[in-house]
């Protein structure tokens, strides 16, 4: 089938000032971001579509990475699709960046455009109006929420079947002061859906976002590769009425030859969308960190297999089934959990803010307010600095080094009376943090794993162990939109702190409570 339009559109609101549009790069860290994303494949009264869910949820996956918080849903109703444009409006009205993406049936009528529900019945022109969602409600509830910046992406196909000679795709977009619109193909035209799992123009979008560059140079290269690969028969369209520069992704440091930019999109469902924050501390402190690296102090764990899970029967079910996990190889787990020390080397070297320290201070404190794509940042930064292979434990390899051969509520200890020997917790850590390997070492000469900060781990959370895997290796889900986090904090119960307990939380949070150690393969 053919597709017929993507349109991007970026909506400046026009009541906002030159000032307020244009924000220095340091302040780009700091805005909230949410987006609305809703994909169609089923359709009452309307031929079903291959990729709509397809491109949403390539779509949310992107903007995952650029920390927006998501709300996200798939074959909608109309009063489904209003109540989640409301929602979406209630978050807006916190300020900072929107984004509205939409994947399905859409269509024009005397030059206004419509977005199909999946239980929209339109026999006749006079239905369109009560039984689609008009693009003029959802737009209105984005400018009158009065945030700075608001992005609409529509991958919509669907022509004016009402009007004789009709072209391909929805209307060009009126009244384009202060935007930013991009066309799948020409306006007007149609688009091919593609024979993969998405169409040309997505694959390019999705591509080319994760470059710090400008967006009028990103869609050069998404017109290029898009106008390539369809043997020329394919050309997207760009209106540019933006006033001043915007990125999808941010630059290391502030374009030289320009003094404003204006705001960037950087990404879930869910998700806690707590961004750095650019004190005038922390840049103080940052001014002083030499961008060299430190490689950290690795034990190396021999291969084998233990009981995985629950063995006590005092957990939660997602600590179920108790299975035999095989380490099949030897493995290097970091000694401690790596250190601002070592974390603020990697900010300095890649020009990014600070993790916040709060007010227990920085050196040999754990790294904290760290994110997972942080942490697995952090990691691929330092494999390529030393030439080895870094990153975040499995949670197999985690539980097995926490519980270093025993089966034990605490690993080591069988109660919360010795506990205190091997972790810092909320009865003895005085309500913060502590500088790493102050306390006892387990019997694999490992300090901290449990207590003191919860460290993330590789895998995508599951809801059980039912199909995970028995090797060791990584649970990975693309559907699922949590990852691990192990080992309990400084400000938590014992309880929090058996090696079997399991927490989850969006890759991009970033907490007091949370921080990381590296593995290294052998």
């Amino acid at each position: 089938m053919k597709r017929f339009l993507l349109l991007i559109t970026f909506l400046l609101l026009e009541n906002a000032s030159a000032l307020e549009r244009s924000l220095k790069l340091s302040k780009m860290y700091e805005e909230k971001r949410v987006a609305l994303i809703i994909g169609t494949n089923s359709y009452t009264s309307f031929s079903p579509l291959k990729n709509p869910i397809n491109d949403a949820r390539s779509i949310k996956r992107s903007l995952v990475k650029k920390q927006f918080k998501i709300l996200y849903a798939e074959d909608v109703s109309k009063r489904e699709f209003k109540q989640m444009v409301k929602k979406f409006h209630n978050e807006l009205l916190k300020g900072g960046t929107g984004l509205f993406f939409f994947a399905g049936h859409g269509i024009q009528v005397e030059g206004r455009n419509y977005l199909i529900a999946k239980d929209s019945e339109i026999e006749a022109k006079e239905d369109v109006e009560f039984e689609a969602i008009s693009l003029d409600f959802i737009s209105s509830k984005m400018k009158s929420a009065k945030n700075r910046l608001n992005i609409v992406i529509l991958d919509a196909c669907r022509n004016d079947p009402f009007s004789r000679g009709a072209g391909g795709g929805l209307a060009p977009l009126q009244n384009a002061r202060g935007m930013f619109v991009s066309y799948a193909t020409e306006a007007g035209s149609v688009a091919q859906d593609g024979a993969g799992k998405n169409g040309v123009f997505t694959q390019a979008l999705i591509k080319y976002i994760d470059e710090p560059i400008p967006i009028e140079q990103m869609f050069k290269k998404v017109r290029q590769e898009v106008f390539t690969k369809t043997d020329e028969k394919q050309y997207p369209g760009v209106m540019n009425n933006l006033l001043g520069d915007f990125y999808f992704t941010l630059p290391k440091s502030e374009p030289s030859q320009k003094k404003n930019i204006q705001t960037a999109v950087n990404t879930k469902e869910k998700v806690s969308n707590i961004t750095p924050v650019k004190t005038k501390k922390v840049v103080e402190e940052k001014q002083k960190v030499q961008a060299t690296y430190i490689k950290p102090h690795m034990i190396r764990i021999s291969k084998g297999s233990f009981t995985m899970g629950d063995n006590n029967s005092v957990g939660d079910k997602d600590e179920q089934p108790v299975h035999t996990v095989t380490i099949k190889k030897d493995f290097y787990i970091g000694k401690h959990e790596v250190s601002f020390e070592e974390y603020d080397k990697y900010c300095a070297d890649t020009d990014r803010p600070l993790a916040k320290s709060r007010k227990w201070g920085r050196g040999q404190q754990p790294a904290i307010n760290v994110s997972w794509y942080d942490a697995t940042a952090y990691a691929a930064w330092l494999s390529k600095k030393t030439g080895e292979k870094y990153s975040l434990p499995t949670e197999a390899q985690w539980e097995y080094v926490a519980r270093a051969g025993k089966k034990n509520v605490y690993g080591f200890f069988s109660d919360s009376k010795s506990l205190k020997k091997l972790a810092w917790y909320k009865s003895n850590a005085k309500g913060k943090p502590h500088p790493i390997g102050k306390k006892q070492a387990n019997h694999w000469g490992v300090k901290d794993i449990l207590g003191n900060v919860r460290e993330w781990c590789l895998d995508t959370y599951s809801k059980s162990y039912e199909y995970t895997s028995r090797d060791g290796s990584a649970y990975s889900d693309e559907e699922e939109k949590f990852k691990v986090i192990r080992g309990g904090a400084w400000n938590q119960a014992d309880s929090a702190l058996r090696v079997s307990n399991r927490f989850w939380a969006a890759p991009t949070k970033k907490s007091n409570n949370d921080g990381f150690r590296l593995v290294k393969e052998i």
